[in-house]
């Protein structure tokens, strides 16, 4: 194994710095903070994340307070592109009217890329181009981006990249939520290149003290790898032990067959997905493949990188 000395990994990274808006009103200081303002308005490229598209996920009444849900499942609806509001669970649409009082004054209390684009080019007073799965960048060519974290790999370059709300990617109900999160940074330190060059990652966060940051503003991402590796052990997470993901609608079918053999942990079932464990892949895989296959759709995913 050919590792860098630490001098020249800490000299790979660019400076992060960590804007902690703990001390701030959720309901008064929105999505951008004054503090982003230099960076919007300095040299570009200048990069801005955020995984959320549309334009809100999350809105409440502004006359009466009532979070806009659906009225046939009670999800909280979203509003895309257009000015209907949509459930993401039932897909059932309706006009962007509050249904208890009947007000259309909503409040956005969790912007999509849409929406942030818009405040994006009021705050930076120039242009903004959305980049996400659905927007892809083209030949659209500008000094401030907006996006998924798509907008990562199709520039080839930039000054500034800025997480927006990272406390999403941190907190998100992943058992890998951290681990990505760190390559999230990672692929952004790599856009920007290293700290001689002026390279600058922004993280925008109510955790400042998460190890993910901690590394990152340390340029040492074996500090957190460390705490990473501890906490899937007591947890029995990969790579402590084998993982499988199971589902299709012949998955609950190929469950029952599997049984609980020595050794296998069943998981489940969330979402018509199951997670069969094993202390090894050599036990887990002899497992699964003990399993006459039933008719129908099937998916074995083994470490899946999301679950």
């Amino acid at each position: 194994l050919v590792v860098p000395s630490r001098s020249a990994e800490r000299a790979g990274w660019p400076i992060v710095d960590v804007i902690d808006r703990r001390r701030e009103d959720p309901a008064k200081a929105g999505l951008l903070g004054e503090r982003l303002v230099p960076f919007l308005r300095g040299p570009g490229p200048v990069v801005c994340v955020l995984n959320r598209t549309g334009r809100s996920k999350l809105l409440a009444c502004g006359a009466c307070g009532e979070l806009a849900r659906c009225e046939q499942c009670a999800a909280a609806v979203a509003q895309g592109d257009e000015s209907m509001l949509t459930c993401p669970r039932c897909a059932a649409t309706r006009p962007a009217v509050c249904a208890s009082c009947g007000s259309t004054s909503l409040r956005n209390l969790r912007a999509g890329v849409t929406r942030v684009r818009e405040e994006l080019e009021a705050l930076a007073l120039r242009p903004v181009v959305e980049v996400t799965g659905a927007h892809e960048l083209g030949d659209r060519r500008a000094d401030v981006y907006v996006g998924t974290e798509a907008v990562l790999h199709q520039l080839h370059e930039a000054r500034v990249v800025i997480f927006l709300d990272f406390d999403q990617e941190l907190l998100a109900p992943r058992a890998r939520a951290a681990e990505q999160a760190m390559v999230l940074l990672a692929r952004a330190a790599r856009l920007v290149g290293d700290r001689a060059s002026g390279g600058r990652v922004v993280v925008q966060t109510r955790i400042a003290r998460h190890e993910v940051l901690d590394a990152a503003v340390r340029a040492d991402p074996g500090r957190f790898a460390a705490i990473e590796r501890e906490r899937r052990r007591e947890l029995a997470l990969p790579p402590e032990t084998a993982l499988a993901m199971v589902s299709g609608a012949a998955a609950e079918a190929f469950i029952e067959r599997l049984g609980r053999p020595l050794g296998i942990d069943v998981l489940g079932p969330l979402d018509g997905r199951w997670l069969v464990r094993a202390p090894d892949h050599r036990t887990l895989c002899d497992a699964l493949a003990a399993v006459e296959r039933p008719t129908g759709r099937l998916r074995i995913e083994v470490d899946p990188q999301r679950f």
